[in-house]
């Protein structure tokens, strides 16, 4: 580690292992359903810890929608009749007395295609897959009386709601309304073998508690050492399936970690860093962070430089880096602090493309440079996802899966990413490479879309940023945050800077994704001429904020 700069080297080398396996002990020794009683003991012990350090700690009781899973049954009635272990998910309906019966129709992946051409109404759909919101909305619209996902060797939890946060006035007719199971996948071939030679008919059972519940929210002010009142934000979800210990309980160590050792080394920061700690990402889809926002977005648009989280760090079995999720103007910065704490070269990270990403919409860039690539498999998988481990959100997850090795690696890089934006003096974040990213993105969309002058307009943003090089710092890091401001909502959500996108991966600049599905249809068919006007208007949109940008980096 000697040829990381200080004061990188003496942050990254504080770091314990052990420390950490202590936090996880405590506080994956709770199961921590969101806005329960045994979930409030975890907080217990992370504000106590904070508080300890002599950090400026706050609680805070958040309104919001959480729905918990209860017990459920799957049943086969015919041809063979027999019980299937399965589970049910949050946001899901519960079922009346007695259950849903229905004889099963099985659809694939259940994409849109899979559901259409078909009377479905009062059937029970057997899908491929884990639990998904698409899927879940597509069912209840076919009227089906329950859908049963069917996966891997292991039950997953799951929501099957896709609004991010809780509803309002506006969203509330989004909330499905539909029974869900999943069962194992060889449950799900064993009945898919059945369906070859005569029909399947299933009972499902389902108890769902969804309501309005008080969930907590802890956060810890570290100011820096001069005068910068801005602060690098950084958090994540206390709440898990069961006892969580690599979902969450590890990702909670770590920031308790980087909270003693950087407040060890306040004397170094330039600016300061804001720890938070929510409820409701597992059960409620994001809404402790997004009730967050929504009640400081101010503070946040004013202050805030860098967005960072952690979620399932130190899994056993990690074998390579690869897949971080970094947005453009910050890949730099992200790769270079990732091989200066492993020693040695990492894949290049990729653009996020979803998730809890609560500052999107207020123009805060989000850094998150750490994803492992596992182990394939176990004795209990049928398939395998080589970014999630296999006991990812089952009852499996549990303290022997987390591994002190790499969960050192990943404070680490965390903690470097972490020092980077509170110790340097201009923040490391590189505007002009969204604007060329931005213009290469039109430059590859469908030839007859009309939006050359965006590339251009692109491109003037970058030399003016490179320009920018020749100013005070503490100008150049005003006009990065307010550039940061301009660009990000436009180039990672639809809805704006006040109401969230809903939770679905969309993509980069997915205003401009009209286009292509434009090119795709007859000129002819009115939704050509709509999915036109919408580019139309989602080019204007983007043109404003370049010409903004630019002008913001230009100004004196």
């Amino acid at each position: 580690m000697s040829a990381v700069p200080d004061p990188l080297t003496r942050i990254i080398d504080d770091i314990s292992a052990d420390r950490m396996m202590g936090d996880i002990r405590a506080i994956a020794k709770h199961v921590r359903l969101s806005g329960t009683a045994e979930e409030a003991l975890a907080f217990d012990y992370i504000e106590t810890e904070l508080n300890d350090l002599g950090l400026a700690t706050h609680r805070y009781a958040c309104d919001a929608l959480v729905s918990l899973p209860g017990p459920a049954s799957v049943r086969v009635l015919s041809p063979n009749e027999r019980d299937i272990a399965c589970i049910t998910h949050s946001m899901a309906a519960s079922t009346p007395d007695g259950g849903v019966t229905g004889e099963v129709s099985h659809l694939g992946a259940g994409k849109s295609a899979d559901f259409a051409g078909s009377d479905l109404a009062g059937r029970i759909v057997l899908v491929d897959g884990l639990v998904s919101p698409g899927v879940a909305a597509r069912a209840a619209r076919a009227g089906c009386a329950a859908v049963v996902f069917s996966g891997d060797g292991q039950l997953h939890q799951g929501i099957i709601s896709d609004l991010y946060g809780s509803p309002t006035s506006k969203t509330m007719d989004r909330l499905p309304d539909c029974v869900a199971a999943s069962i194992s996948g060889f449950d799900g071939a064993a009945i898919k073998a059945e369906l070859a030679d005569r029909p399947v008919t299933l009972r499902v059972s389902a108890t769902v508690d969804t309501g309005w519940r008080q969930l907590p929210l802890v956060t810890a002010d570290l100011p820096g050492a001069g005068d910068d009142d801005t602060y690098a934000f950084f958090g994540v979800h206390v709440d898990s399936w069961d006892v969580g210990a690599t979902d969450n309980a590890a990702g909670n160590a770590i920031l308790v970690e980087l909270a003693r050792v950087f407040t060890a080394h306040r004397a170094e920061l330039a600016r300061g860093v804001r720890f938070l700690f929510w409820s409701g990402h597992s059960h409620g889809r994001y809404a402790g962070s997004c009730w967050y926002v929504d009640n400081f977005w101010q503070d946040l648009y004013d202050r805030a430089v860098i967005a960072m989280s952690i979620d399932s760090p130190g899994t056993k079995g990690a074998v390579s880096l690869g897949g971080a999720k970094v947005m453009d103007e910050a890949v730099a910065v992200a790769t270079e602090v990732a091989e200066l704490a492993v020693g040695h070269e990492v894949p290049s990270p990729q653009r996020p493309p979803g998730g809890e990403q609560p500052l999107w919409r207020v123009g805060v860039p989000s850094m998150n440079p750490v994803r492992w690539r596992h182990r394939a498999g176990s004795e209990a998988s049928l398939s395998f996802s080589p970014t999630s481990p296999w006991w990812h959100h089952t009852v499996e997850d549990t303290i022997d899966k987390v591994d002190p090795d790499v969960l050192l690696s990943d404070a680490r890089i965390y903690a470097a990413g972490l020092a980077r934006f509170v110790t340097d003096e201009v923040l490391p974040l590189d505007y002009a490479a969204l604007a060329r990213a931005i213009a290469e993105h039109v430059r590859a969309l469908p030839a007859a879309t009309d939006l050359a002058d965006l590339a251009a307009s692109a491109d003037d943003l970058a030399a003016a940023v490179d320009a920018m090089a020749d100013a005070r710092p503490a100008d150049i890091n005003d006009r990065i945050r307010r550039i940061g401001r301009t660009l990000v909502p436009v180039a990672y959500t639809v809805g704006g800077p006040f109401e969230p996108d809903p939770a679905t991966r969309q993509g980069f600049l997915p205003g401009l994704a009209a286009a292509t599905r434009a090119a795709d249809l007859d000129p002819s068919q009115p939704l050509h001429h709509a999915l036109r006007t919408e580019l139309v208007r989602e080019g204007n949109r983007l043109r404003h904020a370049l010409v903004t940008a630019t002008q913001i980096a230009t100004s004196r």
